[in-house]
């Protein structure tokens, strides 16, 4: 469903890793995996996140919360049930595996070295985009708003990006922007 391009279905094993990376973690059930609920047990998506263990869920209610940084592999951040909550950027560091589910994101998703099976799927970018070093990516089925730069550049390989929606863009000047750009 979405999306007016036609995909190609990559060969086995290749492109799939990150899609079935996100799919398994977002499926999780409560009995494989811990639920833990912003704000309830913790204050923050960032709290959540430095103490959940790998397959557990911080579901976020809404809010604006600061900068998600994100070092624990593993962990999925989704929004409660009827929730957009904001944070001010994410930025992964080391060589995390993470899903960020639902999340308006206002600045860049951001990886700058080493990452791998990461999924950022229906949200709104608003304004900053995704840039990331990483291999087994899934960007699917978000929002772009507001944004100046390129939306979003890859420095890898096995990236699916599917079924993204591009609306109401800023005035970048003379600089030009492109939706996708691959550095691979």
């Amino acid at each position: 469903p979405g999306g007016g391009g036609r995909m190609t279905p990559a060969p086995p094993g290749r492109t799939t890793a990150g899609v079935a990376l996100a799919l398994s973690l977002m499926a999780a059930s409560p009995g494989a995996a811990a639920v833990l609920t912003v704000p309830g047990a913790f204050a923050t998506p960032q709290l959540c996140g430095a103490a959940a263990q790998p397959g557990d869920v911080c579901l976020v209610s809404a809010g604006s919360y600061a900068q998600l940084t994100v070092a624990r592999s593993g962990v999925v951040f989704r929004a409660a049930p009827g929730a957009r909550p904001r944070v001010a950027g994410v930025e992964l560091t080391g060589r995390v595996q993470v899903v960020i589910d639902g999340f308006e994101i206002a600045g860049r998703v951001r990886c700058s070295s080493g990452c791998a099976n990461i999924s950022v799927v229906n949200s709104v970018l608003d304004g900053g985009g995704i840039w990331l070093v990483a291999d087994d990516v899934l960007v699917s089925d978000n929002r772009f708003t507001n944004q100046t730069t390129d939306m979003v550049n890859q420095f890898g390989v096995r990236w699916v990006v599917r079924n993204n929606k591009v609306y109401d863009q800023a005035d970048a000047g003379d600089v030009h922007m492109d939706f996708h750009q691959s550095y691979c």
